[in-house]
């Protein structure tokens, strides 16, 4: 991403992965400074993220921030020269689109989950989703090939 990200430009990236932005992106939660309140599920994902203190600095006071300050704070991945943005993107993309689809769909919403419960709690859901994801295609095609040294396909 480049330019600014202000307002849903900041809190759609709270909904995203894999996020490489420019060292000139700016960023900005001004929903205060209008007299409202934030959008999008930010008061919900943004503490989660980033820790209540910082969330509410963010969202309370509503100032811009820069792309390094970004990636200190795990909003985005790296920051690089506005031309190397989408190379940089690039591998990580080929990569992604290379994955097991349902391993990537079920690992996202793990990740998504709210943190509920204790962590025996969580490790019983991953098991379930573990032991079927055994019983799979995927994890079949995956097993065979690492046995053949061939890439999956999926």
């Amino acid at each position: 991403m480049e330019g600014l990200a202000i307002g849903i430009g900041t809190t759609m990236l709270l909904h995203c992965d894999l996020i490489c932005a420019s060292n000139d992106t700016q960023f900005q939660l001004p929903f205060v400074n209008l007299g409202l309140v934030p959008e999008v599920g930010a008061s919900y994902l943004l503490p989660r993220l980033i820790g209540h203190a910082k969330a509410a600095e963010l969202i309370l006071l509503g100032g811009m921030f820069g792309a390094e300050e970004a990636v200190t704070l795990g909003l985005v991945n790296n920051a690089l020269p506005a031309d190397e943005v989408a190379q940089a993107a690039e591998p990580a993309v080929m990569a992604l689109v290379k994955q097991p689809p349902n391993a990537v769909i079920n690992s996202k919403a793990l990740l998504k989950a709210p943190l509920t419960g204790n962590l025996r709690d969580r490790v019983r859901g991953e098991i379930v989703q573990f032991g079927a994801g055994i019983k799979s295609e995927e994890f079949t095609e995956a097993l065979t090939a690492f046995m053949e040294r061939r890439e999956p396909t999926f």
